[in-house]
């Protein structure tokens, strides 16, 4: 019985410690009373709970930063700057262009000749003597009709003159035929050709303009003139011997009366003399109509060589 008794208050003291520690860790844990009967049960839990919450979040930081940081810096430096700077250089190579080559030396100008005057032997076109030299001055354009007599079929030699800087340049030359009765035409009817300068400005013809920069007259009935089969007047230039500068070449206006002759053309031949103009192949006719140009003011000088040639 003693024993029994001491050992009651023992127990009693044992049990209220006890209650007083799960009563303050279940307050301080869950805020809960927990009765008496369920202390060993609540003790176990309590103990476990606190064991496996503060691990749990130390799994989750130890992943986290682990995974992200590694991945991310090493794939990204690797790969970017390793492909570019190796294709660069290898696209360009420099050394394999070929140097320029040297220079060559540069061929010194040709001089130009110096512009020719119009003066001494210069003045006239070669073989055309001085006396002409006044009425020729303004004129750049020059025909010479150059003959012996016109009694000699073929023996009028019509060659074309320019006059340029570097001097007068000789065109092409056709020969001509003149009057019946040779040079020196003083009136109509006299078969003659005249001796002299005359003017250039007018023509016309049976077939349309050949490209001459003349005033030129298309009149097939006007020009229709058949002689031994020959177009006579396929192509005309008029020559201006008594004849009003600017009208047609079927034009009976004169300077000086109808009694002095009139219409005196350069036209097609036909192998014989003429009444007083001077008759040359077609093609001949053709190319004077072409050459000629109204701004170099051109000329015929016309008469036998001993005319052509005089210096006074």
């Amino acid at each position: 019985m003693t024993t029994s008794a001491n050992h009651m208050p023992e127990m009693a003291r044992r049990r209220r410690g006890l209650m007083a520690m799960v009563t303050a860790v279940a307050f301080g844990t869950v805020g809960m009373i927990i009765p008496t009967e369920a202390v060993a049960t609540t003790v176990v839990s309590v103990t476990a709970t606190p064991t496996a919450t503060p691990t749990a979040p130390s799994a989750t930081p130890t992943a986290t930063p682990t995974a992200t940081p590694t991945a991310t810096p090493t794939a990204i430096p690797t790969a970017t700057p390793t492909a570019t700077p190796t294709a660069t250089p290898t696209a360009t190579p420099t050394p394999t262009v070929a140097p320029p080559p040297p220079p060559q030396p540069v061929p010194k100008p040709t001089p130009k000749p110096r512009p020719k005057t119009r003066k001494g032997v210069n003045a006239n076109p070669p073989g055309v003597g001085a006396a002409w030299t006044k009425k020729l001055a303004r004129h750049n354009q020059v025909i010479v009709a150059n003959g012996t007599n016109n009694g000699t079929n073929g023996k009028i030699r019509m060659t074309m003159w320019t006059w340029k800087s570097t001097g007068w340049q000789k065109g092409a030359s056709y020969w001509a035929w003149g009057g019946h009765n040779g040079w020196g035409k003083t009136r109509q009817g006299d078969r003659r050709t005249p001796i002299g300068v005359y003017s250039l400005t007018d023509a016309g013809g049976y077939y349309r303009n050949p490209g001459t920069k003349l005033r030129y007259q298309y009149s097939p009935s006007g020009y229709r003139l058949l002689i031994d089969g020959h177009r006579v007047f396929s192509y005309v230039m008029a020559i201006g011997y008594n004849r009003v500068v600017g009208t047609p070449p079927l034009s009976e206006r004169t300077v000086r009366g109808y009694s002095k002759g009139h219409q005196i053309w350069i036209h097609q031949g036909h192998g014989v003399k003429t009444r007083g103009c001077l008759g040359t192949s077609r093609a001949g006719v053709a190319a004077m109509l072409r050459w000629v140009r109204p701004a170099s003011r051109p000329v015929i000088l016309m008469g036998p060589k001993s005319q052509i040639v005089r210096k006074r």
